[in-house]
């Protein structure tokens, strides 16, 4: 968990949620980053379940971005069983964000694997 932590304090992420597809978990981590649109987290994990979230993906090429305003979800694709989304604040154009993503996931498939 402290790797997690000092990842996400790095990144400058507010809540990195961790799911574990087979055997239907979330482990939710925060920092003290408020994020502008906590509905965005609430919407996706939190009032969400797995299934809903898997189904929501099917098709897509990952990492996935959502946005409400300036916060920002990024799906990541750590293997066949776990999925990442990580939550953020901030002002980016579709080529930083897509970046950005692309290097998180990039970083937490070799943190979470």
């Amino acid at each position: 968990m402290k790797n997690v932590k000092e990842f996400m304090q790095k990144n400058n992420l507010s809540i990195l949620a961790e799911i574990d597809v087979k055997d239907n978990m979330y482990y939710i981590y925060k920092t003290d980053q408020p994020l502008a649109f906590y509905s965005l987290f609430e919407q996706l994990i939190l009032f969400n379940n797995i299934e809903n979230l898997l189904q929501s993906l099917s098709g897509q090429i990952l990492p996935a971005l959502w946005s409400q305003g300036n916060t920002n979800c990024i799906i990541c694709q750590i293997n066949k069983e776990k999925l990442v989304c990580v939550f953020y604040d901030a002002e980016q154009d579709v080529r930083d964000k897509y970046a950005f993503a692309q290097r998180l996931n990039e970083d937490l498939v070799k943190l979470l694997n």
